[in-house]
């Protein structure tokens, strides 16, 4: 665990500068970097750290931080009132939080130790599985998804699209799932003029299914890892059993509704016009479709003449790709092995992170000497070569940068003890276990909080209350679980429920199809939440073990 602190972090010395660079914010990193050097060279005391007591509700140092906190939630929810990334806001407010705390500490009043709650295993498996989804791609995996994805059957094909985006986010991840799949079903939409006509529901059906989807594995969801790190009766065998039929009912209530809901769209009934053909934004023309995305993702194990991208690519190149495919069912093969032996790792209680950050750098490493070998038998140079950088520059270091700020942020909002003091108030009369015995409050309550201020930040938040007054146990183990599940479901709720639902929404944007805006969204997702949690929750309460 030492040691994927330490990496984690040493990741983030090195490419921080590089990030805030890009955002005119050189002083930004000037001084995440220092902080972070210091969580590597330092030993902090974690043991005794906890929530103020009552007595210390009332200090400015609180005060001010709780004021930081809700400043820096706007700012992250309306990302466009300000001049700064999502990124660069959560570490400016992790970095306020910080210098508050240490200028309270010299006035006599309690100093908040924010780095003992960063979930250095939520990062590190966040990190791991977006590298693993890089190889993924590389290798032309999702490039074969997407050929066998596509249909004339509007129907079917928004089907066989909630079905692949479930079970993938289940294994990998839903952010990476909807990171890498939304471009590609647009491709596949906007080769059949009935479905151009409108996007949406395809877009709702990826957002919506990776979500329920990744609420069936702790490797789902950074939520779901978190609450794993905290209680460790999990394992990723009970966890999985006791979601399986509740996310199954979940699924099929979506799907049905996507059905009902689009029907026109979707040519079950009539066949109701959105407002024209579907164009992707900064394509020139019609006539690229597919073509881009082969070379923008596996060019490298599809023959170049094949897809008729040879103009984009020199001799060289060309000749460099085709003995990369040579090798590339050889290493496909090996990336499913991998992938197999990683998910049983899962099973057997491995560490999800560690486990995770191995088979990432192994595939890289893998994936970079058969690429070499092949620039090495084409050129005669040596063996050295540097796409593994190419590589880790692909990582969303700054979904990353969020996190580690969010974590610092809401650390510091918990030991101010408000957020203590409220979840015991509000379920005072069954506090002993509120999910048996308040269930009905306990998930409206995990519903409106996981939509104000996200899911993973909720699950800080009311850790320190499950943990201080729940008996652990099966009880414990019980409650998290429920939390778990609602609070995912809850991402489909409104469109700043998840991040995988900004994700798809950026993503769709960036291609000209601004199409899943918040009330386009809501007015799908608020009834289909509704109807999933109410169906699947008294599953739930039965089925977890």
């Amino acid at each position: 665990k030492n040691f994927l602190k330490n990496f984690i972090f040493l990741n983030y010395i090195f490419h921080l500068p590089n990030i805030f660079n890009k955002m005119k914010l050189e002083w930004v990193s000037v001084a995440i970097t220092l902080i972070l050097t210091k969580r590597v060279l330092a030993e902090f005391d974690c043991e005794d750290v906890s929530a103020s007591d009552e007595g210390n509700l009332g200090q400015t140092a609180s005060i001010i931080i709780l004021i930081i906190y809700g400043i820096e939630w706007f700012v992250l929810l309306f990302p466009k009132m300000v001049p700064l990334a999502r990124p660069a806001s959560s570490m400016l407010g992790a970095v306020l939080c910080l210098l508050t705390s240490e200028v309270a500490s010299k006035f006599g009043t309690e100093s908040f130790n924010a780095f003992c709650f960063i979930d250095y295993d939520t990062l590190a498996l966040l990190f791991g599985l977006m590298l693993i989804v890089v190889m993924i791609d590389e290798s032309g995996i999702l490039l074969m998804i997407e050929m066998k994805l596509e249909s004339k059957i509007r129907w079917w094909f928004i089907t066989k699209v909630c079905f692949v985006c479930a079970v993938l986010s289940a294994i990998v991840m839903n952010d990476t799932i909807c990171l890498f799949f939304t471009k590609p079903i647009l491709e596949a939409v906007r080769k059949h003029p009935n479905m151009a006509e409108n996007p949406l529901p395809y877009l709702l059906a990826l957002s919506s299914n990776s979500n329920i989807g990744s609420a069936l594995t702790i490797t789902g969801n950074p939520q779901n890892a978190m609450i794993a790190s905290i209680e460790e009766t999990i394992t990723y065998y009970n966890f999985m059993v006791s979601m399986a039929i509740p996310c199954v009912i979940a699924w099929f209530v979506n799907w049905l509704m996507l059905l009902v809901w689009y029907r026109h769209s979707l040519g079950i009934v009539g066949g109701k016009k959105y407002g024209g053909q579907m164009t992707m934004k900064n394509e020139g023309s019609n006539t690229r479709g597919s073509e881009d995305f082969c070379t923008r993702n596996c060019a490298c194990l599809i023959p170049a003449e094949d897809k008729n991208i040879s103009h984009n690519l020199d001799e060289e190149e060309l000749a460099i790709r085709k003995d990369t495919l040579a090798a590339g069912n050889t290493y496909k093969l090996f990336l499913v092995l991998g992938i197999v032996l990683m998910i049983v790792g899962f099973f057997i209680g491995i560490n999800v992170a560690g486990i995770s950050v191995g088979f990432g750098i192994i595939f890289m490493c893998t994936r970079t000497v058969i690429s070499s070998r092949a620039k090495a038998k084409r050129s005669q140079t040596s063996l050295i070569d540097s796409d593994s950088e190419k590589y880790l520059e692909t990582i969303d270091w700054g979904l990353l940068v969020l996190f580690t700020g969010l974590f610092i942020m809401i650390s510091a909002t918990v030991q101010t003890g408000y957020p203590d003091a409220f979840f015991r108030t509000i379920f005072d009369a069954c506090k002993e276990d509120p999910t048996h015995q308040c269930t009905v409050l306990f998930a409206i309550m995990i519903v409106l909080f996981s939509n104000i201020i996200s899911n993973v930040p909720l699950i800080l938040l009311i850790k320190g209350y499950i943990g201080g007054t729940i008996k652990q146990g099966v009880v414990s183990r019980n409650n998290w679980m429920f939390i778990s599940w609602v609070c995912t479901l809850a991402g489909n709720f409104i469109l700043l429920g998840s991040a995988a639902n900004l994700i798809v929404a950026d993503q769709a944007r960036q291609a000209g199809q601004d199409v899943l805006s918040t009330i386009n969204h809501g007015k799908f997702g608020i009834p289909s939440t509704f109807a999933c949690i109410c169906l699947g929750v008294p599953v739930l309460l039965k089925t977890m073990i």
